[in-house]
């Protein structure tokens, strides 16, 4: 790992928890796998057109607001098999 991709997986992480909103739900914002999100948020490698479309999704979550509960209620409808 870089620092400079550990760094910036960091800062994702911090924005996306900033603003309430799970892993899965930015993947699924950035058309991207769960495990892309995953592997960057840790520092790994992922290719540049999946982080620019991360980067994309991030600021458009960040600009519609908070939204409290989005986090938890991702992870409850995985838990009850998406119903």
């Amino acid at each position: 790992m870089d620092k400079i991709s550990e760094q910036t997986g960091m800062d994702i992480k911090t924005r996306r928890q900033i603003i309430g909103v799970s892993q899965r739900v930015l993947a699924e914002e950035a058309e991207v796998s769960y495990r892309t999100v995953l592997r960057f948020e840790k520092g790994g490698h992922i290719r540049e057109k999946k982080f620019e479309k991360v980067i994309r999704a991030l600021e458009r979550l960040e600009q519609s607001g908070r939204k409290p509960g989005l986090w938890w209620l991702s992870h409850k409808e995985i838990g009850q098999g998406g119903k």
